[in-house]
């Protein structure tokens, strides 16, 4: 039985296209792998304590070609710490706005800690509460003379919100008014990894 030269070049056809979606289909899987890789690399190479060494650390994967150079947000922390998805602290008010929505950052050094103090009882804003935030030395825990702490102080406006700028990092935060109880929260991280702690609310009681 003879068979027709139409016949013959569809099936040419019909094994070309299958062997260039097999490829197609192999190439896509090598960058998602590539991509995931790659990701893994930077996350391990990123030290939220030491911003000096995680930046050596990036530039070192970037010079011997396992991550990629044009990663626009590598670059960013790699040459400018102060690099942030916000607008300056100097330009916000003491209080966000009720609409202020948290931010997802990447590979930046700095971000906002938000929050609302309320009555334990009433559930209303406590307004003038004194938030103080402490860095969180955790290499010092258990030494008889840790260094002190670098404090930072806010008074909460008439809806009761704070908010402050601060590194990458672990804080204690102290809340206190007068008439209420003194409350403390410890070691709560500020990373890239968990996003922005946003809108949280902190009931104070009444003394």
């Amino acid at each position: 039985m003879k068979v027709g030269r139409a016949t013959i070049l569809a099936a040419v056809f019909a094994t070309a296209g299958g062997i260039w979606v097999s490829y197609y289909n192999a190439k896509e899987q090598r960058e998602l792998e590539r991509e995931q890789f790659q990701s893994n690399l930077i996350q391990q190479s990123i030290d939220f304590k030491d911003y000096k060494q995680s930046r050596a650390n990036l530039q070192f994967l970037i010079d011997v070609g396992l991550i990629a150079e044009e990663n626009s947000k590598i670059n960013a922390f790699i040459r400018d710490t102060s690099v942030h998805l916000q607008r300056p602290i100097d330009r916000l008010p003491i209080a966000p706005p009720s609409h202020s929505k948290p931010y997802k950052i990447g590979l930046f050094s700095e971000a906002y800690l938000t929050g609302t103090i309320v009555d334990a009882l009433t559930k209303r804003p406590v307004v003038g509460a004194v938030v103080i935030v402490e860095a969180y030395h955790r290499r010092y825990l258990g030494r008889p003379e840790p260094p002190p702490p670098e404090a930072e102080k806010m008074v909460t406006a008439r809806d009761g919100k704070y908010q402050v700028h601060k590194p990458w990092g672990e804080y204690f935060l102290h809340i206190q008014r007068p008439g209420y109880k003194s409350v403390k929260l410890s070691s709560i991280s500020l990373t890239d990894l968990t996003g922005i702690p946003d809108g949280q609310i902190i009931e104070i009681e009444r003394e």
